[in-house]
């Protein structure tokens, strides 16, 4: 008898989800032993934040050397000149970044639930159904209310 492949599929998934929480564990054990080593090692300028770190950086490369302060001009011209740049990267080029945005976009809607005519032809029944249930509803408070306020200026 043939195996489903749904069943290897859900096997699939079980194990990555297995190794993922491992990899979590793992790596929460190094962020912990980072910090510890952190705390102990005597400091020499300022600590970078451990959300800076690379995954290959070294306990040396955790201190840094004191920085020599520059003036407000010179790091308004050095800021004004120089492009933005990300923890080091350079800026992504805008149509790289659209072509990116859909493709990502593209893949989504082949993931859409695309319903067929019948279901079209269904849903929009419901909806015009309601919306003239709801004027219905509204229209006869309107004429009550106005009935109300007639009674209320009459007297």
């Amino acid at each position: 008898m043939a195996k489903k492949a749904g069943a290897a599929k859900r096997r699939n998934a079980i194990s990555r989800a297995k190794k993922a929480a491992m990899q979590e564990d793992k790596a929460g054990e190094e962020r912990r032993t980072a910090e510890a080593e952190t705390a102990s090692a005597p400091k020499e300028g300022k600590l970078r934040s451990l959300l800076r770190l690379g995954k290959n950086d070294k306990q040396e490369d955790n201190v840094q050397a004191p920085v020599k302060e520059k003036s407000k001009k010179e790091t308004a011209k050095k800021d004004k000149r120089s492009p933005r740049v990300a923890s080091g990267k350079p800026k992504k080029n805008f149509i790289q970044n659209s072509v990116k945005f859909l493709q990502s976009v593209w893949v989504e809607l082949k993931k859409v639930h695309w319903p067929d005519r019948k279901q079209i032809i269904a849903y929009s029944s419901v909806v015009l159904l309601t919306v003239i249930v709801v004027a219905f509803l509204i229209w006869i408070a309107d004429i009550a209310i106005s009935w109300l306020v007639q009674l209320l200026l009459g007297l």
